[in-house]
């Protein structure tokens, strides 16, 4: 996840949009993580025809792994959007690296 979904989700926050689960667009102006970078990548929640992540990879580099750790985050978690922006997705995709002692 790069820093510009990082920052999307930063403004939610700061906009007062109120975080729902297990939906992308709730009541009002919810929205969970997803929708929330959804909305500002296609301009609405709902997906388009295309498939979604490779809109999602293109606009946020992001990683199939890492939008199941979002929506972890969101809906199991209940990480709200500030904390998903500061400690979601900070492993490589290919995971920690080892460190050997010697």
């Amino acid at each position: 996840m790069n820093d510009h979904a990082r920052e999307v989700l930063i403004a939610a926050a700061l906009n007062g949009v109120t975080q729902c689960k297990w939906v992308l667009r709730g009541w009002g102006d919810a929205r969970c993580a997803m929708g929330v970078l959804n909305e500002a990548a296609w301009g609405d929640v709902h997906y388009p025809q295309e498939h979604p992540y490779e809109k999602m990879k293109a606009v946020y580099d992001i990683s199939p792994d890492e939008l199941v750790e979002i929506v972890k985050r969101n809906n199991v978690d209940g990480w709200d959007f500030l904390t998903i922006a500061r400690k979601c997705c900070l492993e490589p995709p290919h995971g920690p690296e080892e460190v050997k002692e010697g």
